[in-house]
């Protein structure tokens, strides 16, 4: 199990498609589950448990009705330009990964998936802060 921790650690040093499987084999688990794998979050918000990485990287996992949802990996950018580079670098090297072209919806790309699991990269602003975000969610 904490072999589970630290390659979600690690998530951006290893490419998307190494996770994959690990990401969908979490969905439906409980908090107190993600708790005992992945340790004690530095923010835990009703249904979101936020773990914040060293070099600024943030892993997230919401719950429904006390069951993972979504895990919303954040990768830290400089500015909304180097943002926008590396978003590409994960949309293309993910549409690699499953051989799959992705939807795109404005500035979100959105990989359909079986199995329960959709994946969408996208950049988002926190806290004056640029994010290049993907998201595994349960639909």
């Amino acid at each position: 199990m904490k072999k589970l921790f630290l390659i979600l650690l690690l998530f951006p040093l290893l490419s998307f498609s190494q996770n994959r499987d690990v990401v969908i084999s979490d969905m439906g688990k409980t908090m107190s589950q993600i708790i005992a794998i992945a340790g004690k979050p530095c923010e835990n918000n009703n249904n979101v448990l936020r773990y914040c990485i060293v070099n600024g990287d943030i892993i997230a996992y919401v719950f429904r009705e006390n069951k993972l949802a979504d895990i919303l990996f954040m990768t830290l950018c400089a500015n909304k330009y180097k943002a926008e580079i590396e978003m590409e670098k994960a949309v293309n090297s993910f549409a690699r990964s499953i051989n799959e072209t992705p939807i795109r919806r404005g500035e979100l790309y959105y990989f359909e998936r079986r199995g329960g699991v959709s994946v969408s990269i996208s950049i988002t602003n926190n806290k004056s802060e640029y994010y290049v975000k993907t998201q595994y969610s349960t639909f």
